[in-house]
């Protein structure tokens, strides 16, 4: 160990040279998100009390509000479900902070938000895909055939200034498409949809009776194929989080005719013969 000069000792016991504290190794995460303990548990399990009357009677046959062919808006979750979930996502956030756990990206566009079933919420979303979205989705859809909706993506993201603002135009990987807004109190970030088209004809533009915006109200969900081209504008302020459950049907897409590429009836541009 090297001596310390007599003349900085002199100066540090004057008071004048005082030693550096030592550089911390920077910290680490004090958790993993399998150490996290739900403010609201029983919302994990599937239950009657979770769902908002009108999803079950759009399930038994009801009408459906169509905000445009093969877009409809209904209710999904209880008031007091939605509720829990608003309070479990802010209880998630600061408990993430605390342990300093990175919650991973709900999708590839989306930077901010969590997915669902890294919290335990399977049971809920399959109970939810099996019973009630299948059967709304084989009414509405009836082009997917008679299976059921049998794979899912549930995921909440967030939209606020500072963070995702807006999301590009797209489509989704999925057959059909669940988007909850769950609040927040916002301005802006309507969303806005240009056709249902296949995978050739995807950047096509949009005929006009295609076009729409549509302002998200807490509460309600959008049910939409998820080709359906799609995207939200820019927040203006606040905070907005939507439940996002992409649905799924193996035997749709292990059929024949079935590709992405292949233009089907249901494309807006299938009268170019699939070009």
């Amino acid at each position: 160990m090297g001596k310390t000069p007599l003349k900085s000792l002199v100066r540090r016991l004057r008071g004048r040279d005082r030693p550096q504290p030592r550089p911390q190794p920077p910290r680490g995460p004090t958790a993993t998100l399998a150490d996290y303990a739900h403010l609201h548990p029983a919302l994990l399990a599937p239950s009657l009390e979770h769902l908002h009357p009108q999803l079950l009677r759009a399930v038994a046959g009801g009408d459906l509000e169509q905000v445009l062919p093969e877009i409809y808006a209904l209710r999904v979750l209880s008031d007091a479900a939605l509720r829990m979930l608003r309070e479990e996502l802010a209880h998630l956030e600061q408990w993430a902070a605390k342990h300093r756990v990175e919650l991973g990206r709900p999708n590839s566009m989306n930077r901010y938000g969590v997915i669902l079933d890294e919290l335990g919420y399977t049971p809920m979303l399959d109970w939810l895909r099996v019973e009630y979205l299948s059967v709304l989705c084989l009414r509405l859809f009836p082009e997917l055939g008679e299976g059921r909706m049998d794979q899912h993506h549930g995921f909440v993201v967030d939209y606020q200034l500072g963070g995702d603002r807006d999301l590009g135009f797209h489509v989704d990987d999925a057959e059909v498409t669940l988007n909850l807004c769950l609040g927040g109190g916002f301005e802006g970030g309507e969303l806005y949809f240009e056709g249902r088209r296949c995978g050739g004809h995807r950047q096509m533009p949009a005929k006009e009776h295609e076009r729409v915006r549509y302002l998200h109200q807490p509460g309600v969900g959008i049910l939409h194929a998820g080709k359906h081209r799609h995207g939200a504008l820019p927040i203006q302020s606040g905070r907005r989080q939507n439940l996002i459950v992409w649905l799924k049907a193996s035997h749709w897409r292990g059929e024949d005719g079935n590709d992405d590429w292949t233009c089907k009836p249901w494309c807006g541009d299938a009268a170019r013969g699939g070009a």
